[in-house]
């Protein structure tokens, strides 16, 4: 069996399930709300200039 063992992690926003590679660094979100949170921060920056 190649390959290493993944870690199964839920997202503290949406609760969502995702997978995390062996080696890989731990995070909190899942990818899409990671997205979200940039792009909510990105029109924030726009709005205020």
């Amino acid at each position: 069996m190649a390959g290493g063992y993944r870690h199964v992690k839920h997202c503290r926003l949406c609760k969502k399930r995702y997978l995390i590679e062996q080696g890989q660094k731990m995070q909190e979100y899942c990818d899409d709300c990671i997205k979200r949170f940039r792009k909510e921060e990105k029109d924030k920056e726009e709005k205020e200039k």
